[in-house]
């Protein structure tokens, strides 16, 4: 593997609370074979990990929920890591000095398709997944990060890696929630949205287990009629 540290990232641990520790490449390679895009020359392509560290203690920090119950290392901080995917220009001082940074929906890489009118692709690498070139003759920088941890296990796909909470020596548990909205008879759903990794249920038939059911997306309890189901001994969901 390939490893770079960035010494940008050295100098923002002093600045954020939430600091960029150091960042590792584990791949390095030309855009289209060192095609030159116009003023800004030849493309980079940089695939690695972000790995980042952050306070409890911190007052800006105490919006993460239960951070306070990860675990932490000998300075007290807590860290976790996330997928980092740059093209740029290969030599930066032929571009415009700006980052476009995608906030990655689902893990995915969009950016291309709705300004370069590219093909979809979670590894651009093709003409046809790059697009018309506009963001790269135009000297733009382009970074991808990981944010979500539940994203499908698919490959390219951007994810965040989070330490997992716990209550004292064993991984906290309570109640989660799910909104289900199907078109047509399904006999069982995943508790995700779509293809995304579920929290794992600790007790499938435990009788608190609860469904609820409403006739429309938007229904507040006083919009009309509402079923209750609650998990039978025996005989699945009753109402």
């Amino acid at each position: 593997m390939l490893t770079r540290t960035c010494l940008l990232a050295l100098s923002l641990t002093t600045l954020s609370p939430a600091a960029l520790l150091r960042v590792e490449i584990s791949e390095r390679s030309d855009v289209l074979a060192g095609k030159s895009f116009g003023s800004a020359g030849p493309y980079e392509r940089l695939i690695g990990k972000a790995y980042f560290a952050v306070d409890p203690a911190n007052a800006a920090n105490r919006i993460i929920v239960d951070l306070d119950k990860a675990p932490r290392d000998e300075k007290g901080l807590v860290k976790f890591s996330a997928d980092l995917y740059v093209l740029k220009p290969r030599d930066p001082a032929h571009g415009n000095h700006a980052v476009l940074f995608e906030v990655s929906n689902r893990g995915g890489k969009g950016m291309l398709g709705m300004y370069n009118r590219a093909a979809g692709s979670a590894d651009p690498r093709t003409p046809e997944q790059l697009g018309d070139d506009f963001l790269l003759e135009r000297g733009f920088t382009l970074v991808w990060l990981g944010w979500q941890f539940d994203v499908p296990q698919r490959e390219g796909l951007m994810r965040l890696y989070a330490p997992v909470a716990r209550d004292g020596d064993r991984p906290i548990t309570g109640l989660v929630r799910s909104e289900l909205v199907l078109d047509r008879k399904q006999t069982s759903y995943s508790l995700a949205d779509r293809e995304h990794i579920p929290y794992p249920a600790l007790n499938p038939d435990d009788p608190k287990l609860t469904l609820t059911v409403r006739d429309w997306r938007d229904a507040s309890a006083g919009d009309g009629p509402h079923r209750f189901y609650k998990r039978g001994p025996s005989t699945g969901l009753q109402q």
